[in-house]
């Protein structure tokens, strides 16, 4: 157990340095690192003494205090939990449990702990005042109850201030459990103590009001009032209890009092206008309406109020023109849609009154089943009235199989089939009707009907015969019956007309469609549309048929027919969007949210899924600027701000993405999908620890999840686990071998690690005559394993310089070569360190010979900080200047060892510093030392860019005429800026760029420099690379300006 505990602060020590971001949003940016160093050393403390007292309770508290503190809750639940291990009847431990519970929004596993902390500790009045609040929580309003009544036992007559707070408490239960009453003496007994409180006698009031008692809620606030008479909102319940006790006049009189004052309060013009309303003063009214549109023209709930009067006023043009402003301004209330509905037909107009329908039908499916019905319903009506029966009998259908118990539907649908000349299946229909009603006369008069009208004359004697078993006088089978004895019996002039054939084709569609023969179902339709080329719900039924069998490319052209025809419905847009995505035709399904947008203008779903899906198409930066437009029109948009958030790490926006993962968690997200979003964020942005504290934990309920896997992949890579990130990534690829982006990140992750040769030629040259040449380089790597690579690199090297240069070789010559070639191993000891190790011989001038080496060592501090150190012996090739002939003939060796350390204290702000020391051949040697801080100023799609200060100082033991640049102190510093431009996956382009000072001991003032370059890359995950590089360096100076500049190629074949 001392292990485990040990472990645990262990844990905790290591995933202290998490939290620097985190704290970042509530501690000043200058105050940051000295918190978090205080914090380090305080936790630092506390895991010293429990390595010598594991099983030391109180530490461990103060351990989970820290946590708690910084909001890091699962480490403060493990401290507590190893404290609970040494003191398991600690209630202290168990309320502070439970209050972590509460804030992570856990109210079952808050309630157990302080159910626990009461048991040890019963007579506590503050855990049972806890233990109420998590009951009441629960939704165990008696439990909350008894509890409150045992706290308040305890403290009465001895904390006034508490035993009022719980007198109210228990009050506010009381009408919970809808026992005003006893909430009343509760509150008089409250009263009793504070009767200067004129909050009190509000909630007595309310009391009172639900004991259905206006007349003493009335009295109660009438109390309140003479203590504070000015309260507005006392003001408002008396006016509304005066409503209730129907005495408008001086509910009105109150409203009007405070609209003197307050001439703007919009709830108030309400208020007034639902007095008058009820009055039945239309007038008036709609004059206190009038006014609160004035205030706010665009309020939907106004315009709906008005449409309301104008309807009973029996002038519907006016009730349309404010329902449509209600709708306009409110474009997502089905309620407003179905009243526009309503209207609309009022007003005969059958097809906007469908239209309205049908946006509310959209609204709700799948939400509420009953007013899904009532549209259902409605609509069908419309379709019959504008006689497409079988638009209606597809309504009804839905219907039936939303409540297939509903005899009034099938009733209905029999209704629309004899409408569209099918008396068969509107016998069928009405007989479904009476298994669930068989003693029904209306639709028993409705089959006799039917079956006479198919000339069954015996079937519909028979039912007109068991009318008359249940209504001896009813006139309707009596004339039935005499009309078949006497052969006169005509079904009504509308039933008997001759079925078209478009109606028959369509019939027989259906029945083709209900059998799940969708192919003949099909080609029925095909033949109907032959009949009415331009007819879109055809198309859109046909679309239907084959989304039914899974055919996504027909139905994508069938809807795209159904669009062409019906422009304006935005209903088919929705459908071939959704088609089209699902036949992976991703410009069609952007194009039909384009559309939908024209159409309805910031349709809250259409602007989601058109951001959606522009990043699905791989325009990245153009989903992004959708995101934003949606998100500051509908800041309350969850799954927005998710999205937002992980498509704008796709182009390393990592702050914005982390910023608006906090938006998703505030508005309530899934917590689990938050703590995967956040794992994935954490691993992208370098901090690998953080991320796998929360991905190791996620995998473990889900270990299959390949978006999972791919954050381990890439926070292993950054943790130096390559054995296992390869291992990860082969799981993952063995999962879903063809996903996009696991195909993506295996190219990331296994082209460096992939064999290869690389040939190399480059050229530098300056204006004090000397010319180097590579000609060639070569390093081949060997992968043994993905953390095992042996490695071999050579160069030969041609220099010149002129002879008066002073820079060409000693002997007097012009040119010189050299070459060299080293062999190594490079080894990643998983989680700790890099390794790499070469060594080899130089050849000056074909004759003498040196050894040479490079060993590199590579570690990650913490998840912020990589630190690499050089060991190397070489020729030396100074970094001021390039080499000469002459350094080369002397053969300057330096030995050089050097450190760097890259830190990234916040997300995308680097500081990179370098200090190294070298000795030279020659008796000479320098100092180098170099700070570095940049930051990300810029992130999109195709563009990163990078902004920076550079500081440069050198100093040399001695000034030297061996051919190289010697300064004892030389001191640049630059702004810097480096952008990368991706064409595509594979083709890209990086620019740097530095622009400052420089001045050695012997100028007497700085003077400009400037450093260029760029990269081309082409082929960057092919089994062949080029890449092209190029350079220019400026230093101006008291005689002059010395200029140098670089080209090169590298051509790389990986095996």
């Amino acid at each position: 157990m001392c292990i485990k505990k040990i472990f645990g602060g262990a844990l905790i020590l290591f995933n202290v340095m998490i939290f620097a971001a985190e704290q970042k949003e509530t501690i000043p940016a200058g105050d940051l690192t000295e918190y978090q160093g205080r914090l380090q050393r305080t936790v630092s403390i506390y895991l010293a003494e429990l390595l010598n007292q594991p099983n030391n309770a109180d530490l461990w508290f103060k351990v989970a205090k820290i946590e708690y503190e910084l909001k890091n809750w699962p480490l403060a639940i493990n401290a507590l939990q190893h404290a609970l291990e040494i003191q398991p009847q600690n209630s202290e431990i168990h309320k502070f449990l439970s209050q972590i519970y509460a804030e992570l929004n856990q109210p079952k596993k808050a309630l157990a702990e302080i159910n626990e902390a009461v048991k040890y500790n019963p007579s506590n009045y503050e855990y049972l005042m806890t233990q109420g609040l998590l009951e009441n929580w629960n939704k165990n309003p008696e439990q909350a109850l008894e509890s409150y009544q045992r706290a308040l036992y305890l403290i009465k007559d001895k904390k006034p201030d508490l035993q009022l707070r719980l007198l109210r408490e228990i009050a506010s239960l009381q009408n919970q459990l809808h026992n005003p009453q006893a909430a009343i003496t509760m509150l008089q007994q409250a009263i009793a103590l504070a009767p200067q409180n004129a909050a009190l006698y509000r909630e007595l009031a309310q009391s009172y009001a639900g004991a259905n008692n206006p007349q003493q809620a009335l009295e109660s606030i009438n109390s309140a009032l003479k203590i504070e008479p000015n309260n507005i909102q006392f003001l408002e319940v008396k006016a509304m209890y005066a409503s209730w006790l129907k005495d408008f006049a001086l509910a009105k009189e109150i409203y009007q009092n405070i609209l003197k004052s307050d001439p703007k309060n919009i709830g108030l013009w309400l208020k007034v206008a639902k007095i008058e309303y009820e009055l039945k003063n239309w007038s008036l009214a709609i004059e206190a309406l009038q006014h609160a549109l004035e205030i706010q023209p665009q309020n939907s709930e106004i315009h709906k109020f008005l449409s309301q009067i104008y309807a009973e006023l029996n002038q519907p043009k006016k009730a349309l023109a404010e329902i449509n402003e209600a709708v306009k301004y409110n474009p997502s209330n089905y309620e407003y849609l179905m009243t526009q509905g309503l209207l609309e037909n009022w007003n005969k107009n059958p097809e906007q009154a469908l239209e309205s329908y049908q946006r509310a039908l959209y609204l709700i499916r799948g939400k509420n089943t009953d007013l899904q019905l009532r549209l259902l319903r409605e609509i069908a009506s419309l379709q019959n009235q504008l006689h497409n029966p079988q638009a209606a009998i597809t309504m009804l259908q839905q219907a039936v199989a939303l409540a297939p118990q509903n005899a009034a539907l099938y009733r209905e649908l029999a209704q629309s089939y004899a409408g569209a000349n099918n008396p068969q299946q509107a016998l069928e229909s009405i007989n479904s009707a009476l298994k669930i009603e068989p003693n029904n006369i209306q639709f028993l008069e409705v089959k006799a009907m039917y079956a006479s009208w198919l000339k069954d004359y015996a079937l519909a004697k028979e039912v007109y015969q068991n009318i008359l078993k249940l209504d001896p006088r009813n006139k309707v089978a009596i004339n039935g019956i005499a009309n078949i004895n006497n052969t006169v019996y005509l079904p009504p002039i509308n039933i008997v007309k001759p079925k078209s054939r478009y109606d028959s084709l369509i019939d027989l569609a259906n029945n083709y469609a209900v059998k799940r023969q969708y192919s003949a179902a099909a080609q029925v339709i095909k033949q109907a549309i032959q009949l009415k080329p331009r007819n879109a719900a055809l198309y859109k039924q046909l679309a239907t048929i084959y989304a039914t069998a899974k055919d996504a490319k027909n139905a994508y052209l069938a809807i795209t027919e159904a669009v062409r025809y019906a422009p304006f419905n935005i209903s088919y847009w929705r459908d071939r969007a959704k088609i089209a995505a699902w036949a992976e035709e991703k410009a069609a399904t952007q194009e039909s949210y384009e559309q939908i947008l024209k159409l309805k203008p910031n349709d809250e779903d259409a602007m989601l899924q058109l951001a959606h899906t522009l990043a699905w198409r791989g325009f990245t930066d153009e989903a992004i600027e959708n995101y934003r437009a949606l998100l500051s029109l509908y800041p309350q948009n969850k799954e927005g701000w998710l999205q937002y958030a992980e498509v704008s790490s796709w182009v390393e926006g990592y702050p914005i993405s982390f910023d608006a993962l906090a938006h998703y968690q505030r508005l309530g997200g899934e917590p689990k999908k938050y703590l995967e979003v956040k794992a994935r964020l954490l691993a992208l942005s370098g901090y690998y620890e953080s991320s796998l504290a929360i991905n190791d934990l996620l995998l473990t309920t889900n270990p299959n999840s390949t978006y999972l896997l791919s954050t381990e992949v890439t926070a292993l890579l950054k943790g130096l686990q390559v054995n296992r990130a390869v291992a990860t990534l082969d799981k993952a690829l063995q999962i879903a071998p063809t996903d996009p982006a696991l195909q993506g990140l295996k190219n990331i992750v296994l082209t460096p690690l992939r064999s290869n040769i690389n040939l190399g030629f480059n050229y530098t040259g300056a204006t004090d005559t000397t010319n180097i040449y590579h000609i060639p380089t070569l390093n081949v790597q060997y992968f043994l394993k993905p953390s095992t690579s042996i490695q071999l690199q050579g160069i030969y090297e041609y220099a010149t310089a002129d002879k008066d240069s002073g820079l060409n070789p000693i002997n007097g010559g012009t040119s010189i070569g050299d070459e060299s070639l080293m062999v190594g191993l490079s080894h990643q000891f998983a989680s700790l360190f890099n390794l790499t190790g070469l060594v080899g011989g130089l050849n000056v001038d074909g004759e003498d010979q040196h050894l040479i080496y490079d060993i590199l060592f590579n570690t990650n501090l913490d998840e912020r900080t990589v630190l690499t150190v050089e060991s190397l012996r070489n020729l030396y090739r100074p970094y001021l200047v390039p080499q000469s002939p002459r350094l080369i003939s002397l053969q300057i060796m330096e030995n050089r060892i050097g450190m760097t350390l890259q830190w990234q204290p916040y997300i995308q702000k680097y500081l990179n510093i370098v200090l190294s020391h070298s000795d030279l051949s020659d008796y000479n040697g320098y100092w180098h030392y170099n700070i570095w801080p940049k930051m990300r100023v810029y992130s999109s799609q195709y563009w990163q860019v990078n902004l920076g200060i550079n500081a440069d100082d050198w100093r040399y033991k001695r000034r030297t005429n061996s051919g190289y640049f010697s300064p004892l102190h030389f001191q640049g510093y630059e702004g810097t800026i480096e952008l990368y431009h991706g064409f595509t996956e594979n083709i890209g382009m990086s620019l740097s760029g530095g622009f400052g000072m420089q001045k050695d001991e012997t100028f007497p003032r700085f003077f400009y420099e400037e450093d260029l370059a760029a990269q081309l890359f082409l082929g960057i995950f092919t089994d062949w690379q080029l890449k092209i590089s190029g350079a220019y360096t400026l230093r101006e100076n008291p005689i002059g300006a010395y200029q140098s500049w670089y080209s090169g190629l590298i051509i790389t074949r990986r095996l």
